[in-house]
């Protein structure tokens, strides 16, 4: 039987803790956190719907296609991913680009203009390898930041972006291999979407997400997500409490609608028949609850 892959951004990604955060869950705690939510996940219900021998996630929050590219064509040299299999990949945003060496999760690259981020990624990153040259990595922040600054050329990253989509539908289909592109941050289009998916998508996996959150409009719920990103408190620590972005709700909704256009060709709408407003940042976070319910309270002083 095949194997569903999933190979994106934050959108498409499980929650990782943060090791180098003093509340963040240790390494046993998040093995059982993880036992508790997967089965919420958009992509497992999906997996489940499709009926697929399993489901395999190497998505990483803050990446970009060049990355993805890359994870994709390694993972197809090494046989794990074979013929017959379903890979998806997110469509994030164009001027993403993997510029540090050790943290591909920084291809925002406009996150590096704060030294609280930088420092925080040299400390993530030590976690994992303790003869990280610090020096070396710091220069890469600055060169990646100031080519973000004075030298990004929206329409020549936009053409770099329809070039690695239009790269990987083709190795996948060289290797009998079935691939979509979900919307998670970009949209290419009307035009784009049917030639890449044979299904047109309205709207991004990013306007759902801002519009969970209570506002009068769309400035109004955008406004209340970045709150909730800057809150550090015992409810949000300063990061999104969401699965991917999104509540337990639309993790279903959106689950059932991209089932229905892999397996029938109909038009993803993310726009239309979606949960929303349903995320307060005055209110403890749907994960939290959900977790509580379940006989696990460690969120109750820990960050995921």
């Amino acid at each position: 039987m095949a194997t569903l892959h999933l190979i994106g951004d934050s959108f498409f990604a499980p929650m990782q803790p943060k090791y180098s955060d003093s509340k963040s869950l240790s390494h046993e705690q998040y093995q059982d956190f993880r036992k508790i939510v997967q089965l919420k996940e958009w992509w497992n219900i999906l997996g489940k719907k499709l009926g697929v021998e399993s489901v395999l996630n190497f998505s990483g929050s803050g990446t970009g296609l060049d990355w993805m590219t890359i994870q994709l064509l390694d993972r197809i040299k090494a046989k794990q991913i074979v013929s017959g299999d379903l890979v998806l990949i997110s469509i994030t945003h164009p001027d993403r680009k993997w510029a540090v060496k050790d943290a591909p999760w920084a291809s925002n690259l406009s996150c590096l203009e704060t030294e609280s981020f930088r420092e925080n990624l040299i400390a993530d990153v030590k976690i994992n390898n303790s003869n990280l040259d610090e020096a070396a990595m710091y220069v890469q922040m600055e060169a990646a930041y100031n080519y973000w600054l004075y030298c990004k050329n929206d329409v020549l990253d936009n053409y770099m972006s329809f070039g690695l989509l239009y790269f990987i539908k083709e190795v996948c289909r060289r290797n009998n291999i079935g691939v979509f592109f979900i919307n998670s941050v970009a949209n290419p289009g009307e035009i784009e979407n049917r030639f890449l998916n044979g299904f047109n998508t309205t709207g991004t996996l990013q306007d759902l997400a801002i519009n969970e959150f209570t506002g009068k409009t769309f400035m109004d719920r955008q406004e209340h997500r970045n709150k909730a990103f800057q809150l550090d408190t015992h409810l949000w620590w300063g990061r999104d409490q969401r699965i991917a972005h999104l509540s337990f709700a639309n993790h279903e909704i959106f689950a059932e609608k991209l089932f229905q256009a892999i397996t029938e060709g109909e038009d993803l709408d993310l726009n239309n028949g979606m949960k929303t407003q349903i995320v307060d940042v005055n209110d403890e976070p749907e994960l939290h609850i959900f977790c509580k319910e379940n006989g696990w309270d460690y969120l109750e002083n820990k960050t995921i």
